[in-house]
């Protein structure tokens, strides 16, 4: 609620927030083995764990959920501030009679700076983000975007590929790219918005 003009930190006094598609997260690396989740039941002995894939085949909402309470403020407006965050695995949610307004992020432009190769003009104008969810000015999905691509460090590379299931899109992982999460309208905006330099 800060872009508000009645603001006040002491107040809740935001808007609901309402996550579609949950279930779809991506992971970067091996985080899906790796990231652990821990609670504690309040035995002695009684800590608990679980790693990002159980918690997700449990309940792929609390993925979201426990990252965006992390990020919260520490004191007791947290709880309340975690009520207005509405998370839903796909995309149907009670909300269609309401006025929802898309989230779109503004693309970060990238520079060449010289480093030693140069940027593709097809990169030019485009957010950095995982290759399995790269959206061009181009339209969607890796297609022109992929080609002419050399890494800095071959080796490095390939060996990086080998290694991370969360680069290779393991059997059983939950990763889509962003054209599955867009609307038409919204893939438009986003590519307009990448042409304009926005």
């Amino acid at each position: 609620g800060k872009d508000k003009p009645t603001y006040n930190p002491k107040k809740e006094r935001g808007d609901v927030v309402v996550v579609l598609n949950a279930a779809h997260v991506h992971l970067t690396h091996d985080k899906w083995n790796t990231k652990l989740y821990r609670w504690h039941t309040g035995y002695p002995g009684g800590l608990r764990s679980r790693t990002a894939r159980e918690q997700w085949e449990a309940d792929p909402t609390e993925l979201i959920r426990n990252a965006v309470n992390g990020m919260l403020p520490k004191n007791k407006s947290r709880e309340a501030r975690l009520e207005k965050l509405k998370i839903f695995p796909e995309s149907e949610h009670p909300f269609e009679g309401f006025p929802l307004v898309p989230f779109l992020p503004k693309p970060r432009l990238l520079q060449d700076r010289g480093l030693g190769w140069a940027l593709p003009q097809h990169l030019a104008l485009v957010r950095w983000c995982p290759p399995s969810l790269l959206l061009t000015p181009r339209g969607p999905g890796l297609g022109a975007a992929a080609q002419g691509f050399e890494p800095a460090n071959p080796e490095r590379y390939r060996f990086r590929l080998r290694t991370s299931p969360g680069l290779q899109g393991g059997a059983g992982r939950p990763v889509v790219g962003i054209e599955d999460l867009l609307t038409e309208e919204e893939r438009r905006a986003l590519a307009a918005a990448g042409q304009q330099g926005v």
